[in-house]
């Protein structure tokens, strides 16, 4: 079972986990908002998140929150990384970042994610 979405405690260090494993995408674009709501409550380039979407199905109107959830965080996020693509959604991916001038750092799982976050200055 996925974590909560929330900040959470990764060896000392705070991040945001968006944990969207196994999700349909009408739960994701519900998620969305408070998402947006709590990571732009903080200050800018202070964040580290996570995005875990192992087996989340993805749609056409949950690729726009996600964009629109990435390009408003964007202000606020120090270092973001993304665990469990498949191949599709690494295309789909590669288009929100173009779309929004983000940078991910992408890793095959949600504690290869977490070390990686934790370990950034």
């Amino acid at each position: 079972m996925p974590q909560p979405t929330g900040f959470i405690t990764h060896r000392g260090v705070r991040i945001y986990l968006i944990d969207l494993e196994g999700m349909q995408p009408d739960e994701v674009t519900r998620l969305v908002d408070r998402v947006a709501k709590e990571i732009r409550a903080e200050p800018p380039g202070s964040v580290r998140s996570l995005t875990h979407v192992k087996d989340a199905l993805v749609s056409t109107a949950m690729i726009e929150r996600l964009r629109w959830l990435a390009d408003g965080n964007k202000p606020h996020v120090k270092h973001a990384a993304i665990a469990g693509l498949t191949p599709t959604q690494r295309v789909i991916l590669n288009v929100v970042k173009s779309l929004t001038g983000r940078e991910f750092a992408v890793l095959p799982t949600k504690a290869e994610a977490l070390d990686h976050l934790a370990s950034l200055p």
